[in-house]
């Protein structure tokens, strides 16, 4: 006997995975992105996502949420048909919640640290409103010392900067998920082992009155305030000088010399007054190629003053010398 058969077709069911963004920290995070990934050949044909409410949010596989806020948390659902109309879900939770609020921190030592011979210490202190935070956390682009690792996980830490410079400490607070934005002290840290004065080598023009400055070029930390003061320079000096606390200075020759004109001078943190460097600046003296000058005095007794018969355009060399 025989009978009339149906004939039963069996389709691969897709295998799908939602993912997206776990947690959003608002203000901030305005978009969110969830993605629906397919894991085998039953590709699927369309995409449905829907929200916490079951309404319909997205027939896009990957679309991106705009403008979210805490009312969008909860479960966003995909489902994934094939041509052949079979189906799959899965799901993934979207936490949307407000960023901490920005904590401050302070430093017991200043704005500035003395390390003397490596050695400086300083206790920081973070500072939050509100309840207890999940954790906090202090960073530094500075090894943290005293026992204490870097990061350290506590409200309070004693820190030993390992170099000198302008250091950065951090203090972040964690909660929900959600890091607020870094409070920041910074503090100056000197050091003396380390060479802050930069010898100078200046060019003028005699008859001309140079102004510049021996501290542009010297080792310093920017907005530490520091004091420069000349070494003597000898009876026999050449002209005139002028060295200002800051570091500027003018000079005006009193006769033309082939030697260049040296002084020292010494510069001091005023936070630090032990820490001092000195330097030598060297000025060179030059002629005008467009004037002839010819010394006015001549003795030459070896003391360095007026010992040369100078003509200029025979110095500088350029000219055809003719007399």
């Amino acid at each position: 006997i025989v009978q009339d058969c149906d004939t039963l077709t069996v389709f691969d069911s897709p295998d799908i995975e939602a993912q997206g963004d776990s947690i959003l920290c608002t203000p901030g995070d305005l978009e969110a992105v969830l993605e629906g990934i397919n894991l085998n050949a039953a590709l699927p044909l369309s995409w449905a996502w829907t929200g916490p409410s079951g309404e319909p949010v997205s027939d896009e596989q990957s679309p991106v949420l705009m403008a979210v806020n805490m009312d969008d948390s909860g479960m966003y659902t995909v489902v994934a048909t094939t041509a052949d109309g079979c189906t799959a879900a899965a799901s993934v939770n979207l936490f949307v919640t407000d960023k901490p609020e920005t904590p401050t921190a302070t430093n017991d030592c200043g704005d500035v640290i003395c390390l003397n011979l490596g050695l400086g210490f300083c206790e920081l202190n973070g500072f939050y409103s509100g309840p207890d935070p999940d954790s906090v956390l202090w960073t530094s682009d500075s090894a943290l010392i005293a026992g204490l690792p870097s990061p350290a996980n506590t409200n309070s830490v004693l820190v030993g900067p390992d170099r000198g410079g302008l250091i950065t400490y951090a203090f972040t607070i964690f909660d929900n998920g959600c890091a607020s934005d870094p409070a920041l002290v910074e503090v100056a840290v000197l050091d003396d082992r380390e060479e802050i004065a930069v010898d100078d080598t200046f060019n003028m023009v005699f008859n001309s009155i140079l102004n510049a400055s021996v501290s542009d070029n010297d080792n310093l930390i920017g907005g530490v305030d520091f004091t420069v003061e000349l070494i003597v320079s000898g009876a026999d000096f050449n002209g005139t000088l002028e060295l200002l606390p800051d570091g500027s200075f003018s000079y005006e020759p009193a006769f033309f010399s082939p030697e260049p004109v040296v002084f020292r001078y010494r510069i001091c943190y005023d936070e630090c007054p032990d820490y001092c460097g000195e330097g030598t600046v060297v000025i060179n003296l030059e002629f005008d190629d467009q004037e002839c000058l010819v010394s006015p005095v001549l003795t030459p007794n070896g003391d360095d003053r007026n010992d040369w018969l100078v003509i200029s355009w025979f110095q500088e060399g350029d000219r055809d010398n003719e007399v």
